[in-house]
């Protein structure tokens, strides 16, 4: 075992440091403040080596300099598909054009890098090469992947719409992404009894996860296991929990990334196992009392007429989280690893916030995004953000990113 410690401003370079921008915001911070989008920031982290596997514990300053996404950086509006978007889970970039999945049209839509529809992509049945309630979507070497989560199949197209592969992924994945070499990754979670003794007293419930591998001879390999918080359970209601990592597998050069480990918070599997672990800079304490019951106040003052005991339940002591940052969305970059993530607000809201962080010249960025947006994908200097509008209709938009390095 070996450990050592990259100063601040070194030229060196170490895999993994795109991670360290989600060591310095809070879920509860307030986003810093504008600065030329150029500038790098320097970090400084930990590494342990041990049995080929690197635990990597990461610092840099703050408050984070921020570059905005404003109008003078849209490219493009994506025009809506016949009948309209529905609601957007999804979203992929490449040369090849934009995809979307709508999960209320079952369907997956392709468009040009102008914006203009052009196709949809799989029909809607149960045979071969159809879809019935697509759950996910991933883009590598302008394959498109789509994950078919009722019949547990991934299921992969070309550009134009043709099936080319099915692959059996299990009952009820959470997510399957494709990996190097014809290798798929599978996110499968197990949950423990779904109800509480007491009716009137909430329950931590605790689920497990597990990343799987399947390599193209059908071999099945068990890449990750991790435990942690799920929800709270009040008699047979399951309740998100205040603050809570949304659980997330993304494709990526190096294999898949995962976010929302309870232990390690960013985890790089590759098709053999973990690669490296990531650790937020140093130990963060739970909440004050004070914070904790402000932020259930807040909640409790703007909750629906009724909900008011569901809220309280989300406020038990056994789930006050650490004050540390929570993953709301990933996105990673086909042509130079570098990977996004957007902050996690309360329950199941994002923040318009991401950081990007560039493993080949060590450094990361923060950018502020337009409000009430969602990351969804990136391919080199583009961005493509979801945009919810006030009656909740649902749009698509690029924006450059070009020299915000």
């Amino acid at each position: 075992m070996s450990t050592f410690v990259v100063p601040r401003g070194s030229t060196s370079i170490l895999p993994g440091c795109w991670a360290v921008c989600l060591l310095l915001t809070s879920a509860l911070a307030v986003p810093g403040c504008a600065s030329d989008p150029d500038d790098g920031i320097a970090v400084e982290w930990v590494v342990t080596d041990s049995a080929g596997i690197q635990d990597i514990e990461l610092r840099a300053p703050s408050p984070l300099p921020a570059a905005v996404l404003n109008e003078d950086r849209l490219l493009v509006s994506v025009e809506q598909p016949p009948g309209r978007f529905g609601e957007v889970i999804d979203g992929a970039l490449g040369p090849s054009g934009v995809y979307a999945l709508d999960r209320l049209a079952g369907q997956v839509f392709r468009f040009d890098l102008a914006g203009r529809y052009v196709t949809v992509v799989g029909k809607v049945g149960d045979g071969p090469g159809e879809l019935r309630w697509p759950h996910s979507l991933s883009l590598r070497s302008d394959t498109v992947y789509v994950l078919n989560r009722r019949r547990g199949r991934l299921l992969s197209y070309r550009p134009d719409g043709q099936a080319v592969r099915e692959v059996a992924v299990g009952d009820l994945p959470h997510r399957a992404v494709p990996m190097r070499h014809g290798a798929v990754a599978i996110l499968t979670r197990q949950r423990t009894s779904s109800s509480s003794a007491d009716p009137h007293r909430a329950v931590l419930r605790v689920g497990t996860f597990e990343i799987r591998a399947i390599d193209i001879r059908g071999t099945d390999n068990l890449l990750y296991e991790t435990a942690g918080s799920e929800s709270v359970v009040l008699g047979t209601t399951w309740i998100g929990l205040p603050y809570q990592s949304t659980m997330l597998l993304r494709t990526h050069p190096a294999g898949a990334v995962f976010g929302g480990d309870h232990r390690h918070d960013l985890v790089i599997v590759g098709p053999e196992g973990v690669e490296r672990r990531f650790r937020w800079p140093e130990a963060r304490e739970p909440l004050t009392d004070r914070e904790w019951d402000s932020l259930r106040d807040a909640r409790l003052g703007s909750a629906a007429p009724g909900t008011g005991g569901f809220v309280e339940a989300q406020f038990i002591d056994e789930a006050r989280p650490e004050r540390k940052p929570w993953v709301g969305g990933i996105a990673t970059d086909r042509t130079d690893g570098r990977i996004w993530v957007q902050a996690k607000g309360v329950s199941r809201t994002v923040l318009p916030r991401m950081y990007g962080f560039d493993l080949v010249r060590r450094t990361f960025v923060h950018v502020s995004l337009p409000e009430n947006s969602r990351l969804l994908a990136v391919d080199s200097s583009r961005v493509l953000l979801l945009r919810v509008g006030e009656l909740d209709e649902h749009s698509l938009e690029i924006y450059s990113v070009e020299g915000v390095r």
